[in-house]
C-alpha cells in the first residue's frame, strides 16, 4: 500500500511535469508544478501518518500481548503452587501439563519478542494466527484448572 501511494505519486508528478511541458506559457508551467509538488507533499504526509498509525497501532498490539503473557505467567504459577497439594501419582501427570503450558507461553513472548514489523497482510496474518494460539492457551490453562480442582 505504501509503495503504490509513492509510485502513484512520483507517476502524478512525472506527468505533470512532461504535459507541462507540452503546453504553451511559463504561468500554466508553474501552476502545474506547484500543484504536482502539493499532490506530491500531501501523499508524503499521508504515508508518514499511515507509518506512525501503524506502528502505533503494533506497539499498543504488542503491549497488550504482553499483559496478556504476564497474567498467563501468573496462572501458571499458581498452578505450580498448587502442585504441591497433590498426591504424587496426580502430580507428575499435572507436572506434565503444566510444564507444558509454561513452555508455550515462553514460546509465544519469545514469537512477539522477535516479530519484526512486515506488510500490512503479514502482520494481519501474525495477529490472526497468534490470537488464535493465545486463545488456545488460555483454555488450556483454565481446563488444566478445571481438573486439578475436582
Amino acid at each position: 500500500m505504501k509503495n503504490t501511494l509513492i509510485k502513484g505519486c512520483l507517476f502524478l508528478s512525472t506527468s505533470l511535469l512532461v504535459l507541462s511541458g507540452c503546453s504553451s506559457g511559463t504561468q500554466a508551467k508553474t501552476e502545474k508544478v506547484e500543484s504536482a509538488t502539493t499532490e506530491l507533499n500531501k501523499a508524503n504526509k499521508e504515508l508518514q501518518d499511515a507509518r506512525v498509525d501503524s506502528v502505533n497501532a503494533h506497539r499498543k498490539y504488542k503491549v497488550e500481548l504482553e499483559i496478556k503473557l504476564r497474567e498467563n505467567d501468573q496462572k501458571i504459577a499458581e498452578l505450580k503452587n498448587k502442585l504441591k497439594e497433590e498426591n504424587k501419582d496426580l502430580r507428575a501427570n499435572y507436572q506434565k501439563q503444566v510444564d507444558a503450558l509454561d513452555k508455550k507461553n515462553s514460546d509465544l513472548k519469545d514469537r512477539v519478542a522477535q516479530y519484526q514489523e512486515e506488510s500490512a497482510e503479514k502482520w494481519e496474518t501474525f495477529k490472526m494466527e497468534f490470537n488464535q494460539e493465545m486463545d488456545d492457551l488460555g483454555k488450556s490453562i483454565s481446563k488444566t484448572a478445571q481438573k486439578n480442582m475436582k
